[in-house]
Formats: C-alpha cells, sequence, structure tokens
C-alpha cells in the first residue's frame, strides 16, 4: 500500500493502476457551480414527426424542457420559441408554445406561408436559455419541397456551392489535429487524435503517414470512424513530425510541436472504473501536487488533489462518482491553473427502455394497427411521458442514417459545438467498438469546443429572465418631443374573434416606458393601446410597442445539409404530389380556405354593417348617418333620437352625457362626474371635448348601451351606460390628429395547438384515396405505474413500410428511444 496523500489511499492492482476506495470530500470555491445552484441550466429538445415535407404539410412537433444535469422535466410554465429559418439566415415562421411541466406539443402548418423550396433550419429556445448562448438552443436540418406537375420527376435542392469534377478531385481537406489533454509531450507515447473533413464540413475517410524532419515514415494513420482516427507514438526532442494523406499526397500537415510538459492517458473501458496515467519525465527528486477536478454538465462532481512522486504515476476512479454522459477532466496545478483537458463519456445510469410491440408484423390496406408500448427504467418508477409517430417509409427520409434522438441530443449534441454527424450512431449498443467510436468523438470534436467551456471562467449573465406568459411593452411621450412622459396612463384591450376579450391599465416610469403584467395572449389577436398623461392630457404619442421579444442573432448555416439521394427525393415527389392531387380533388374547399373564412368574415360583418372593433355582441339603439341631414355637430345628430339619454352643458359650455335609469345624482358642474356614460370613440375610452371636435360627416355611427347585459363586460366603467362612436375611416376631417396617443395593431400570442387527424375505417371503406405520409402522431401518451401504454391506428392505401417510432424521458430524467416496423399485406 502507498500513500499518495494524507487524505487518499489507493488499492495497488496487478495492473500497476492505483484505485480509490473513497472519494475525497472536498469543496472548493466555485462560481460556476454556485451559479448553477439558484440558475440551473436548461436543455430543450424538439421531436418531429419527419425530416422532409412539402410546402402543403405540417411540422408536427413536441418540446421538452428538462434540467441540464439530471434531464429531469422542468415542472414550470415557460414560453418556448419556435423558428424556421431559410438558407440567408431570416426568419421565415415565428410560433410561441405554451409549455407547461415539462412537455409542450404543437405544429407548424407550412400551407399558410409561402416556403421556397430548399433546407431551413428548425430551432426552438427560450428566453431563459439565452443567458447560456445560441449553443444551448436546439437546432435541427429539415428539407421542404416545392410540389408541381412539373416536379413528378426528380428535381434537386441547389447546393450552396457548385464544384467541378476538376476541383472535386483536388479539393481540399480540412485536416484537424488534437494531441488529447492539448498538446505532446517528449520522450513518452502520445495520443495524437486527428479529424479529416472535405470543403463542405462532412466528414471524409483518409489514408496517410505520420514522417519526421527527415521524411522517414514513423507511423501509417487510417480514419476509424466519420473521418476520425488516432495514433499513438513517442515524438523525440528536437525532432518535427508532419503527415501526408494518400488523398493530397502535395500538402503537408504540420503535427504541433513537442513539449516538456505533464501529459495525460486516459482509457474509459466496460466495467466500473475509468483509468488515468498521468507522466512528467521532468520530474526529478521533488515531488510535484497537481489538483484533477470533474465537471459534468456545468456542475463540479470532484476535486482530488494528487502527490505525483515518480515520473509516470497511474490510477483509476469508480464511474460511479462521475456524472452521467459527457464529463470534462481537468488535472490543474497547485495553483489551481488548468494544464490538461479531457472530455470523457460516462454511462453509469441506465436508459429508459422503451419495447414496441405491434401485434401483427404484417397488416392489410386500411387495417386497423395495435401497438403496446413497454417501459422500464432502473428507478423505482416506470412512468414517463411519450411521443409517437408512424410514418411511410416511401414517403419519409431521413436526411442521417443515424439522425438525432431525444438521447443522443440531450446526452451529445447539446454538449459539443458544432454539427454531429448521425448524433445516434453512439447510442445504438453499448458495444466496445460504439463506446471507442464515441470516444474519438470526444478526442476529437470536443477538443476545446466543449460547450460549457465559456461558462468555467465567466459565470453567465441573468439578463432574460424565465417568462410566464407573454407581455406588452412599449412607452409614450409628449408630441413631436422626444420626452417620455412620466405617470401617463395607458389602457390596452386585447381581442380576438373567438370572443377572446382582455384590458388592463398600466402607468408610465419617468422616462414614459410602460409595462403590462404577463398574460395569455391566444394565436392572433388585435391589441388597441390609448394613452394620456397625468393630467388628462391626450397631447401625446405611442413611442413604440412591443409584444413578443426580438429574435436572437441567428448564425446557422445549412452548408454541411446532407441532401438525399437522387431516387429517394424522386419518390418523394411523386408521392407528395399524388397525395395533394388526390386531396385537392376530394376536398377543394381546403386549398381555397383563404376565400371561403373572407366570405363568411364578410357575412358576418354585414349583420352588423360594418368592420369597427367592438368588445361588446349587442347595442340598445344604433344610429346610422345617412348624410341626410345637416348636424352642427355629434351631440346634436344624437340628441332626441335616443330615449332615455340626456346631454347637458355646464358654465363652461362643456358637454355631460347622462342615461335614465342609470344613477344621475351630483353636480353636473363637475366635468368628472362618476355618473356620467362611459364615451367610446372607434373603441377607446375618451372625455366629450374629443367627440365634440369631430365633424359629422366623419361619423360612420353610434351605438348607444343601456342594458346591463350589454354594458357588464365594461365593469364598473360601464354602470352609468355606454355611448359608442365610430367614425368611417378611423381618422377625422377636422385637422385634429386624435389618433397620435392610441396605436392598433395585430399581435402574435400563443399558437392554438391543433389535433393531428388519423382517419378511423369501419367495415365500409371510404372512397377517398389515402396516401398519408404521417399515419399516426400522439405527442402525449403517459405509461401507467408498471411502464406499459397502448395505441392503434390505421394502414392507408400503400404497400411501404410503416415505421413507428417511440421516445420519451421518465420522471427521473431517464430518456430512451424505441422502434418497430410493420410491413403491408399478408404472409
Amino acid at each position: 500500500m502507498k500513500t499518495i496523500t494524507p487524505i487518499l489511499t489507493f488499492l495497488f492492482l496487478a495492473c500497476n493502476y492505483y484505485v480509490y476506495s473513497q472519494m475525497p470530500s472536498i469543496q472548493s470555491k466555485d462560481a460556476l457551480s454556485n451559479f448553477l445552484i439558484d440558475h440551473p441550466a436548461e436543455y430543450i429538445y424538439l421531436n418531429t414527426d419527419r425530416d422532409i415535407y412539402s410546402e402543403n404539410d405540417t411540422i408536427w412537433f413536441k418540446a421538452y424542457l428538462v434540467n441540464a444535469f439530471n434531464r429531469k422535466p422542468i415542472n414550470d410554465f415557460r414560453n418556448i420559441y419556435v423558428e424556421l429559418i431559410n438558407e440567408q439566415q431570416e426568419t421565415i415562421i415565428k410560433n410561441i408554445v405554451f409549455y407547461k411541466d415539462g412537455f409542450a406539443a404543437s405544429d407548424l402548418n407550412l400551407s399558410k406561408h409561402k416556403l421556397k423550396q430548399g433546407k431551413y433550419v428548425l430551432r426552438a429556445y427560450t428566453q431563459y436559455l439565452r443567458n447560456f448562448e445560441n449553443d444551448f438552443f436546439f437546432e435541427k436540418y429539415i428539407l421542404i419541397k416545392n410540389l408541381h406537375k412539373s416536379q413528378f420527376e426528380y428535381e434537386e435542392i441547389e447546393e450552396q456551392s457548385i464544384i467541378t469534377e476538376d476541383e472535386l478531385a483536388h479539393k481540399t481537406i480540412d485536416f484537424q489535429l488534437m494531441p488529447e489533454g492539448g498538446y505532446l509531450n517528449c520522450n513518452v507515447q502520445n495520443t495524437l487524435a486527428y479529424k479529416a473533413l472535405d470543403n463542405k464540413g462532412f466528414s471524409v475517410d483518409v489514408t496517410g503517414w505520420l514522417y519526421d524532419q527527415n521524411n522517414t515514415k514513423i507511423t501509417a494513420l487510417k480514419t476509424i470512424h466519420a473521418g476520425m482516427g488516432k495514433i499513438s507514438f513517442e515524438p523525440k526532442s528536437g525532432n518535427n513530425y508532419h503527415i501526408r494523406l494518400d488523398q493530397n499526397p502535395e500538402i503537408q500537415y504540420k503535427v504541433p510541436v513537442s513539449e516538456n510538459k505533464l501529459v495525460m492517458n486516459i482509457e474509459n473501458p466496460e466495467g466500473s472504473l475509468i483509468y488515468i496515467t498521468l507522466k512528467n519525465l521532468q520530474l526529478k527528486n521533488e515531488a510535484q501536487k497537481y489538483n484533477i477536478s470533474c465537471y459534468s454538465h456545468g456542475k463540479k462532481m470532484f476535486l482530488l488533489p494528487i502527490l505525483m512522486d515518480k515520473p509516470i504515476l497511474k490510477f483509476s476512479l469508480k464511474k460511479k462518482n462521475f456524472g452521467f454522459g459527457i464529463n470534462t477532466i481537468t488535472v490543474a496545478n497547485s495553483e489551481m491553473n488548468p494544464l490538461l483537458e479531457r472530455l470523457v463519456f460516462i454511462k453509469n445510469e441506465a436508459f429508459l427502455s422503451i419495447n414496441v410491440l405491434a401485434e401483427k408484423q404484417n397488416v392489410s390496406n386500411r387495417e386497423e394497427v395495435k401497438v403496446k408500448i413497454e417501459t422500464s427504467t432502473s428507478d423505482a418508477t416506470n412512468m414517463a411521458n411519450l411521443s409517437v409517430t408512424a410514418v411511410n417509409r416511401n414517403q419519409v427520409i431521413s436526411l442521417e442514417d443515424y439522425p438525432s434522438t431525444i438521447v443522443s441530443h440531450l446526452l451529445l449534441s447539446s454538449e459539443i459545438k458544432g454539427k454531429i454527424e448521425n448524433p445516434s450512431f453512439y447510442f445504438k449498443d453499448d458495444s466496445a467498438s460504439t463506446n471507442e467510436k464515441l470516444d474519438l468523438l470526444l478526442l476529437t470534436q470536443g477538443w476545446r469546443k466543449y460547450i460549457w467551456n465559456n461558462f468555467y471562467k465567466n459565470v453567465p449573465d441573468t439578463t432574460f429572465k424565465k417568462e410566464l406568459g407573454l407581455t406588452v411593452s412599449g412607452r409614450i411621450k409628449k408630441l413631436f418631443n422626444k420626452k417620455g412622459i412620466k405617470n401617463g396612463e395607458v389602457t390596452m384591450f386585447l381581442k380576438n374573434n373567438e370572443g377572446f376579450f382582455y384590458t388592463d391599465v398600466s402607468t408610465t416610469n419617468k422616462n414614459g416606458k410602460f409595462q403590462f403584467p404577463p398574460c395569455y395572449i391566444p394565436d392572433t389577436s388585435s391589441i388597441f393601446i390609448q394613452s394620456k398623461s397625468s393630467r388628462g392630457n391626450e397631447n401625446i404619442e405611442v413611442d413604440y410597442l412591443n409584444s413578443i421579444p426580438n429574435s436572437p442573432e441567428t448564425n446557422v448555416s445549412c452548408s454541411n445539409f446532407s441532401i438525399p439521394s437522387e431516387r429517394e427525393q424522386e419518390n418523394f415527389n411523386k408521392m407528395a404530389y399524388t397525395r395533394v392531387m388526390t386531396d385537392k380533388a376530394y376536398n377543394p374547399g381546403k386549398y381555397e380556405i383563404l376565400i371561403d373564412e373572407v366570405t363568411v368574415e364578410t357575412n358576418r360583418i354585414k349583420a352588423k354593417e360594418d368592420d369597427h372593433f367592438r368588445i361588446y355582441d349587442n347595442a340598445d339603439v344604433v344610429l346610422v348617418n345617412d348624410d341626410k341631414q345637416y348636424y352642427p355637430d355629434v351631440w346634436s345628430f344624437i340628441k332626441s333620437r335616443v330615449a332615455g339619454l340626456r346631454i347637458e352643458h355646464d358654465i363652461k359650455n362643456d358637454y355631460h352625457i347622462y342615461i335614465r335609469g342609470h344613477s344621475t345624482i351630483g353636480s353636473i358642474s363637475d366635468k368628472k362626474d362618476k355618473n356620467e356614460a362611459l364615451l367610446l370613440l372607434d373603441g377607446f375610452s375618451v372625455d366629450c371635448d374629443m367627440i365634440s371636435s369631430i365633424s359629422v360627416n366623419d361619423i360612420d355611427r353610434v351605438e348607444v348601451l343601456k342594458n346591463i347585459g350589454n354594458t357588464a363586460i365594461f365593469g364598473s366603467r360601464g354602470a352609468n351606460g355606454v355611448v359608442a362612436v365610430y367614425t368611417k375611416t378611423g381618422t377625422v376631417s377636422t385637422g385634429t390628429d386624435f389618433s397620435f396617443n392610441k396605436i392598433s395593431q395585430q399581435v402574435r400570442g400563443y399558437t392554438i395547438s391543433r389535433e393531428f387527424y388519423s382517419p378511423v375505417y369501419s367495415t365500409k371503406q371510404a372512397v377517398i384515396p389515402d396516401h398519408r405520409a404521417t399515419l399516426y402522431w400522439n405527442p402525449n401518451i403517459e405509461t401507467d405505474s408498471l411502464g406499459n401504454a397502448s395505441l392503434s391506428f390505421y394502414s392507408s392505401d400503400d404497400t411501404a413500410p410503416v415505421l413507428i417510432k417511440v421516445e420519451g424521458i421518465s420522471r427521473n430524467g431517464k430518456v430512451g428511444v424505441g422502434f418497430t416496423e410493420i410491413k403491408m399485406g399478408t404472409d
């Protein structure tokens, strides 16, 4: 037994490694870990039904928001922003999804937008995630195809750059060299990893040799997987080395210069231990103190002091002391200055096991497909939240052989900067070969690109708060002046055509800025803002109005976007075109929906004979100005035409309006008599002076509300009745522009999620041909306490196999994916 430090005891093994009998409980000041206690980092993942769509399709998706460290669903309310970004980095679609307790499901209806054929990026984030930079956002590549008759044949998606055959034969290979830990050391065995990419960022396989300065071959190299590989060699002091590839023999890739410093090698085999070797040939008689720290998902797992008293020190650590997933192992000196760093992937927990069992492996057209799902975890509970999609194999093209899943994204892609090709490949099984390739990925793409590196020294800012609801804000200022109005009153009305109505009042600060408390705004709504100063002066204007935060900077790229094969695209084009044409033939109204909606809306408006904004349904009296008689002012137009309406003057010749049947006790000499009727001008509350200034020629109609059933929507403000005046165009011709202090516009609220339609065929078959690409989509399946769930759907008229994919997360943060495939036709 050998003592390395007074508090650490190691057991000597036959393999010359020391292993901890117990991990130390050593604490150190760590700003990031302390920050994450109060501000836990989050990861977001979107599961979609497909990767390729036509212009008339719908992207169905489910959003998962989890704690970055333990992957447990966030039990909270949040706004999730989902954007579709084109190749020019323009945000084409932006939806807001209401998130609750871990999950949110919605869709993007592509038919509402005139989308060009090409490559797009689907991006999702929360405002809170913006504190941790865009690397924490979810991004997924999708392909959108435009369909018309000429596209019955294959039409290629344009590439961003065209390469001639001569250029292709001599294209430059981006060959990157990454020594394990950061640099090479002289006169000891080193691991040198490498990665080869083409000019578009795709991996390429290469072969070649490592040479010294005399062009002597040292060792051969060959990529192992996805353009990645590694070699082990011992650099000699004073020598220089370079690599030449067989694919580009005229180019020399210089190997980093070796130095006489500390070097680290890590072995992560199957089993419960991870092996670490430290080498320092400069170590003489004096022992050297080092500190080994481990971080996982930004959280410190342990800090281990090491006393190295010989040139080569070997020891092992128990994997249970690491975090599940990617861990950063850092070696620092006694002053805690980092010297070496290495990423390792630790599988010390079980995944969520998802078994998908179809009742029949062969089904007929339009036959009911019954599926049973079994989930299990190593925890006490097997309850999980799942999303299920069933797709037609011929109409659904995956852009990669091993596309992203909830497992690969939350455990890998969300941690490593840059695109990872075929991310789910590294989780297809738990074989030694797959784990070796995963470690190779961390040696190369993870080298100095780990997403958390920026935060170990600089704790994230908290500029962006966790959102609950949508906030409307803005500023008011003096008319024709830049000075804001202090203590101004701003009234907000929100309304949509589905009966939603909301109103609130806010007060401006010293700079004239106002902000309403967060509220729920459904889908597309109309917002009306009216403002006035603390003295009631309306000679002000609304400077600006914000309802949805601006999108963060877009830096996504489609340059390394893989394109399906010609045959696959041709297949998709034909099937998608057939599907759309069939749908048009049997549902012609569906593709004229905009015209139909306008017609219906127009009919509804004609019933009211106008298109004015109202928050009430009915009026007791309606006076329409037919221009057949002259009136000197609006009050003359109204007077004597409404029973119970009384118009009076005070000594200042100001008007006061009362409606009989409501309380009229009080002196009319008080201009602000609380017993007066509420006056509205084009939907906004105003005073008598404003209405008095309007020419009768500008009046379209006046509506009077006397019945409590009609005035109740205004609350106490309408208790004395309501007189609503509506102008013909929303403006007046008196020369007084009264609209400066008001603003109205359409605002985007939360996207109203639609229900996925899946036909149910009875014994009598429907005559409409069925060529669905997505046969079934259910984003909200909950397993019972035993981990079981069941579902069913009907097959289509196509003969292609049907792929059923299930993915999800348990209550304790275990993630998993399950697949099965059924064939069409009988045995």
